[in-house]
């Protein structure tokens, strides 16, 4: 048998999360509130109200999500060198 579900107020969450705080923090201001609930919970929680992104490749099918993917590797791999190289890089990617 399944434990119960925790209550605490979603809509606080999602507006906290809109706001670029981390699960840990409003897991923490939850509990600065009296929720006992972990970041976990937040986030399992959270993960079922959030907006899917699966679709966003079919929604707009010109996007090439490869070479974005392999451009952003290459900026984290230190590759890129400036933000007009990145820019150049970016160009192609709204085409298929």
């Amino acid at each position: 048998m399944p434990r119960p579900r925790k209550d605490f107020p979603i809509s606080f969450c999602l507006s906290l999360r809109k706001r670029g705080y981390s699960y840990e923090m409003i897991a923490w201001k939850l509990q600065q509130l009296g929720y006992d609930v972990s970041k976990w919970t937040v986030m399992r929680r959270l993960r079922d109200f959030a907006p899917s992104t699966q679709h966003i490749q079919h929604e707009n099918p010109g996007f090439n999500a490869e070479k974005f993917e392999e451009t952003g590797l290459d900026l984290l791999a230190g590759e890129v060198e400036s933000f007009d190289e990145l820019m150049e890089r970016l160009e192609g990617c709204d085409e298929a």
